[in-house]
């Protein structure tokens, strides 16, 4: 779901894809309560910090939750599908980041 959304999100997606995806991991740890992101994570993604992921996710929360307010609600109903297992319904748990 997270991928979905970075491909709305053009400042997103001058980031390298190995970046994004690292992103997609680390919003996904977090929306589940999970550490977010480990030194295993670091050594397996080439280097890739927290410190560099986390104002990416919250650039990421604050364009989803700014979205879930507009009228553009095709990628939020694709998700409330049971057959993407109705994962929109974790996007209640994600807090409205600071403006980027």
């Amino acid at each position: 779901m997270f991928c979905d959304f970075i491909l709305l999100n053009m400042s997103l997606l001058r980031k390298k894809p190995s970046v994004l995806g690292a992103v997609a991991i680390y919003c996904t740890n977090k929306i589940l309560d999970k550490k977010p992101w480990s030194a295993d994570m670091v050594k397996c993604s080439g280097g890739i910090k927290e410190q560099e992921l986390k104002p990416l996710a919250n650039e990421l929360f604050y364009y989803i939750k700014k979205l879930e307010s507009s009228s553009l609600k095709t990628m939020f109903r694709k998700y409330e599908n049971a057959q993407y297992l109705e994962v929109a319904k974790v996007l209640s748990k994600i807090e409205m980041p600071q403006p980027i």
